[in-house]
């Protein structure tokens, strides 16, 4: 399926980070791309390993705000059947409704970035309804984080390790 999916994608941006903070003190360069297809969570991160790498997890409000500008400017309106133009990233509450955490494992609230979009007047639905299925994690426009349907289709940022030249 991942063959599928790779063919026609291109990416439109990227944005480059040192390190990870807080705790990978390492010199390499990881590089957050935009990916413009429009596929389901899942879909996305099948993607993102395939190409080395992970659905993004923002470490910053600087990454959280380039990242929303590069999607402002390449968005081309939405597709029939998409809710939002926001853009799927790495994290979830599929482990327990209303806790989420990275496709690391890590509780977002330890990335260095967890500021909830503005834009529906308050934070996602959390355990306020204990039958909705699990959610997925979106880049709102605002540049704040979002919940989002998993099976809904979005375009995505991967995260990639940049290949150091020798």
């Amino acid at each position: 399926m991942c063959d599928d999916i790779l063919t026609g994608i291109r990416d439109l941006t990227e944005y480059r980070r040192t390190s990870l903070p807080p705790k990978d003190t390492s010199k390499d360069m990881v590089i957050l791309k935009l990916y413009h297809e429009y596929l389901t969570w899942n879909e996305a991160r099948k993607f993102c390993i395939a190409e080395g790498g992970q659905l993004a997890t923002i470490r910053s409000r600087e990454e959280a705000e380039i990242m929303a500008s590069y999607n402002r400017e390449t968005d081309t309106g939405r597709k029939p059947g998409v809710v939002s133009n926001g853009v799927f990233l790495g994290f979830h509450d599929y482990y327990h409704l209303g806790e989420w955490v990275t496709i690391r494992g890590e509780p977002l609230s330890k990335t260095g970035y967890s500021t909830i979009t503005q834009h529906w007047g308050g934070p996602p639905a959390d355990g306020h309804f204990p039958d909705r299925p699990p959610k997925c994690g979106e880049l709102a426009f605002d540049g704040g984080l979002n919940d989002a349907p998993c099976s809904s289709k979005r375009r995505f940022i991967c995260e990639l390790p940049e290949q150091q030249k020798p």
